[in-house]
Formats: C-alpha cells, structure tokens, sequence
C-alpha cells in the first residue's frame, strides 16, 4: 500500500514558533543563571574582601597592640573554646585565632606546644578559671587545685601563680574557704622560705603568668619565687653561715685567750706559793737510814687535822716525789715544782703534808 502524505499548509509555521518560543525561554534561563553566577561571584568576591579587611584589621590590632592586649583577647578566645563555643574554631575565626598565638609566641610569651595551653587539665586553665571563673562553678575545684600544689608535688611550679590570682577573689570566698586559702598560703611561703626547689616558678612561663595576674607584678611578688629570688636566699643563707662561723670562730679565740689569761694567772700564783713554802720549809736530816714512804704516811696520817685534803693531788704521790728529790740532794723548790700542781691551795696542803710526815721542817 502506497505511503500518503497529507499537507497542512500552517505546520511550518507552527514549527518554526514553537522553536522560536523554546529558544526565547532557553536564552533566558541561561541570562538569569549568568545573572545569578554574577550575583554570587560579587558575593564571594565581596565576603573575601571582607576577610582580607578583617585579616588586615586583625593583623593591624595585632601589631598595635599590647602584651596584656594581647592575653587579654586570647583569654576570651579560650573562654569561647572552653564553654563549647565553636566559632574559633571554623573560618575566619579561626584565622584570628592563629593570628594571636602566633604574636605570642613571636614576642616571647609562649614558646611550648599550644596543646599543653589550651588543655582544660593544665595550669593556664586553673589560673584563668581562678582569675575570673565564676566563683560557684570554679571556686571549690581551684581550692582544690591550690591546696595539691601546695603540698611539694608536680603541680608546685605554679603554686604561687595560683595564691596570687585566688588573693583578689577572697570576698568572694566563704568562711571555710578563705581558712582553707589561708592554710595554703601558708605552706607555699613556708616551703618557698626552705628553698625547696619544686616551688621555683617556671622561668619560661613567668612573663605569660605576669601578664595573667597583675598582682605578680607588684613589687613583692615580682621576683617572689623564681630563679633569681632562690640565688638571693642562698646567698644571704651562705652570709649568714658564714658570718656565724666568723663569730664562733672569734668566740672561740676570746675563751681561748680568756682560758690562757686565767691559766696564766693561776700558774703565776701556783709559782708565787711555791716559792713561798720553798721558803719556809726544808729537808728533815736523816743521820742512819732513808725515811719510808709507808712510815711517813703513817706519821701524817696520825697528824693530820680533819679538814687537810688535796684538791687536785695526793699526799702519797707528794711524798713520793718529795723523797725522790730530797735522794737526789734537789732543793725543795725543784722538787714542789716537780709534783704538778694545779691549784694554789693543794701546794699549801703539800706544805703541812712535807711537815707532819717528817720529811720536811719549817726553817721559819
């Protein structure tokens, strides 16, 4: 069967409408979607000029700005990141952020991983929460903290740190609290007077706890506890050692010239006595046989009075001594000087010992 066509003299030009009104619309859409493309490229064109102003601004205010400025913001920062804020930590807050660490550590105040700063279980977390934490959230927990680093532990090195930036806070402390800061106090200015070398503040950290807590500043805790404070003590402990061994050495020299002085006046009136009874006394003349010590004895024993005793010495020995001298044809004075004695009064016993035994006889 033979194909038939069938003319419709107007398809044409519906055709050619029906094409025209799709490209019309086509045409369209694509100058609403470059008008669109348009608009947001203004937009992120614009949100980057933005950034790059704000980076600018942040830069400027970093460069201008302090050092306590400077702890000062990244302190809020932190506040931010710890109370679950999240907007540091995305774009471009987050640029800020390293913009202020950055200075930090640029000018010196913090040189160790940013890690152990920005830890909820460091010491820059206590001494921010004891700065300026709310006291009936944070103020039992930096008690606690404040009574471990007093006791000699890891956490000592910041023990000062942590009494100066609770000492503003004390008003608002109760009764038992402000005790128990009392207490602590205490013993960190007690083991800081020791010297014991776990309280030495953290040299590295001293200037970024200084711009912390003001009260560091102040002349009496500026150099309270560092390097420089434990070299003063143990030289004024050294002084003072020194000077103690000084005076006991000085002490030591007067008693020995005290000690020489009285001996040399004892000695001189032990002599003067000597020759005093070598005066009044002589050796008794035996024409037969040498006298007997035990018969001389027995001869002072029978006449001597109560009250004649040495002191020092020994009527045996004397005699002895005396009879030995008086054998050897030595004068009496060799042999009172020969007995040794070291008091006056046993030389005049030793007189009237020579007396009543017989060996001697008083010559006036």
């Amino acid at each position: 069967m033979a194909k038939q066509w069938i003319y419709f003299p107007l398809a044409h030009e519906d055709a050619k409408r029906r094409l025209s009104a799709k490209a019309i619309a086509i045409a369209q859409q694509l100058k609403v979607q470059q008008r669109e493309q348009e608009r947001q490229a203004k937009r992120l064109a614009q949100e980057q000029r933005q950034r790059q102003q704000k980076a600018e601004e942040v830069k400027r205010w970093v460069a201008n700005s302090t050092d306590t400025d400077l702890i000062r913001a990244y302190v809020k920062i932190m506040l931010a990141l710890w109370s679950g804020d999240t907007t540091f930590s995305i774009e471009p807050s987050a640029s800020h952020h390293r913009s202020v660490v950055a200075a930090m550590r640029e000018r010196q105040i913090w040189t160790e991983p940013v890690s152990a700063l920005e830890s909820r279980f460091g010491s820059f977390y206590d001494l921010v929460m004891a700065r300026m934490g709310g006291w009936s959230e944070h103020g039992d927990k930096v008690l606690t903290s404040l009574a471990s680093a007093a006791s000699p532990s890891d956490n000592s090195r910041y023990a000062i740190e942590l009494m100066a930036a609770l000492a503003s806070r004390r008003p608002e402390m109760t009764n038992d609290q402000q005790h128990a800061y009392d207490q602590c106090c205490a013993s960190i200015k007690k083991e800081v007077a020791a010297e014991n070398p776990k309280f030495q503040r953290d040299p590295q950290r001293q200037r970024l706890h200084t711009l912390l807590i003001p009260a560091l500043a102040a002349p009496v805790l500026a150099s309270y506890g560092t390097e420089a404070h434990y070299a003063k003590m143990r030289n004024i402990r050294t002084e003072k050692e020194r000077l103690a061994k000084v005076r006991s050495g000085r002490i030591k020299l007067v008693q020995a010239g005290r000690a020489r002085q009285a001996k040399a006046v004892k000695d001189q009136a032990i002599t003067a006595a000597i020759e005093q009874v070598s005066q009044r006394i002589g050796w008794r003349h035996f024409p037969f046989e040498p006298p007997n010590i035990a018969l001389l004895m027995a001869r002072y024993g029978d006449k001597r009075p109560p009250d004649l005793r040495f002191t020092n010495a020994g009527a045996q020995d004397v005699l002895i001594v005396a009879e030995r001298h008086r054998a050897e044809a030595a004068s009496v004075l060799k042999a009172l000087r020969a007995m040794g004695f070291t008091i006056e009064t046993d030389v005049i016993v030793a007189e009237q010992v020579l007396v009543l035994s017989g060996l001697c006889v008083r010559t006036r």
